[in-house]
């Protein structure tokens, strides 16, 4: 026998590897955030079967709960990184580490024929030569749904379910001796089904039916809930405040922020009605704007100091309005007279106005707008008449006698015809 880690749940499930002496053993993953963890698993010398792991990396590494970088493990001790379990454990040649029935390691399934996994031996239903992994076991499917095993067994349907040796669906470890008076409720352990005879109505062969089984009773844990990642651990502690917070607590909490904004008000207040007016500004500055004189201001006329300091009132105010009024709207007490009011134009207002606009100008009569068409064309051509350059006016000149037919005796001549 030696020390195995064999990660139960994750991306490597059901897969185990052994620790060497002087050899550690080196493992890559992520956690819940996408961070990358490198875990080295060494085995301790000693009398007991013991283990050091030390983490690397920025991931998160919990064991029971707690985020540790370096512990040591005991057998069965496990490790949490993300949806990734590992779990330290006593091995022989070729079989998992901490499994209770390796009789029925790497078996199918008595319903779907799937390999058992060593989680489905030490939680799932096993009797004799039958067995039901945890996958059916979470569908509904109870021993009395193999007809194999009624027949086997020769079992009376008409008998009560409590009387079957249905095995708990639990992994018991050492406490299960000091409990097994009251056995807990197990995830996989659903209610006993009542049979009814073979020949009963139709209810009662629905009832029988796998397909038809009570999914509702069986409760898987919800891993958002439960999870070791940031959005569980976050769930767990908003509603274990809200489990111990009151209406009385969030009263004297709204209470506690009014007053500390009140405070912080009347020192911004105090500051600003001093001589600097709290941004650091020469003590004869307003004295000289009260006698009219032309002030100029800079950056470098204020205090720095002043002005983080103004800023750090500012953040802190902000931030105790939004507080209070995530206080006032849990408790229905409506809104923070504090607070200025901005009135909010609503969508049929909005288009209200743009039904106006549009009639304003569908009044305008469209002679009006081409008139102004024409007047506005008309003055653009005489400011380009004004700015003509002399050269071009020049050449339009010398060119004139051309276009008009020249000059001498042509000219004479076309003069003749048009008086004929």
């Amino acid at each position: 026998m030696s020390l195995q880690v064999h990660c139960i749940d994750g991306k490597g499930k059901d897969t185990a590897a052994a620790l060497q002496s002087g050899k550690p053993l080196r493992v890559r993953c992520k956690d819940g955030a996408g961070r990358e963890v490198i875990l080295l698993f060494q085995s301790l010398d000693g009398p007991s079967a013991r283990c050091q792991v030390r983490c690397e990396g920025q991931g998160v590494v919990e064991l029971d709960g707690i985020a540790v970088q370096e512990a040591d493990l005991d057998v069965g001790a496990e490790l949490k990184v993300g949806r990734h379990v590992f779990r330290l454990g006593l091995s022989a040649a070729g079989m998992p580490a901490q499994i209770k029935n390796p009789q029925h390691f790497g078996k199918p399934c008595s319903h779907c024929q799937t390999t058992f996994t060593a989680d489905d031996c030490n939680r799932a239903w096993m009797d004799g030569d039958f067995r039901i992994c945890l996958k059916c076991l979470a569908k509904g499917v109870r021993p009395q749904h193999l007809p194999q095993w009624r027949h086997a067994l020769e079992i009376d349907v008409d008998a009560p379910t409590e009387d079957l040796p249905l095995q708990s669906a639990i992994d018991s470890g050492p406490m299960a001796a000091a409990q097994s008076e009251e056995p807990p409720t197990d995830a996989y352990t659903a209610p006993p089904i009542s049979m009814a005879p073979l020949h009963s109505s139709a209810s009662g062969r629905a009832r029988r039916r796998i397909s038809a089984s009570a999914i509702s009773s069986v409760d898987l844990p919800s891993a958002a809930s439960s999870g070791g990642g940031i959005i569980g651990k976050v769930t767990r502690v908003f509603r274990r405040r809200s489990d111990e917070t009151t209406d009385d607590g969030e009263q004297d909490r709204l209470s506690e922020l009014e007053e500390l904004r009140n405070s912080l008000l009347v020192e911004a207040g105090r500051s600003s009605l001093t001589s600097s007016a709290g941004l650091g500004l020469p003590d004869d500055w307003f004295r000289r704007l009260h006698q009219g004189d032309r002030l100029t201001l800079s950056a470098d006329d204020f205090s720095r100091s002043a002005i983080d300091a103004w800023r750090t009132r500012q953040r802190q105010l902000a931030h105790l309005d939004a507080e209070i009024a995530a206080i006032r709207q849990a408790l229905g007490i409506g809104s923070d007279p504090a607070l200025p009011v901005v009135p909010l134009r609503l969508r049929t207002e909005d288009r209200d106005l743009e039904n106006r606009a549009f009639q304003a100008s569908d009044a305008l009569l469209t002679e009006d707008l081409a008139t102004y068409h024409g007047q506005l064309m008309a003055s653009e051509e005489e400011e380009t008449e004004a700015y003509r350059k002399p050269s071009l006016a020049a050449d339009e000149a010398a060119t004139e006698p051309e276009r008009s037919g020249g000059s001498g005796p042509r000219r004479q001549h076309h003069a003749r015809r048009r008086r004929r």
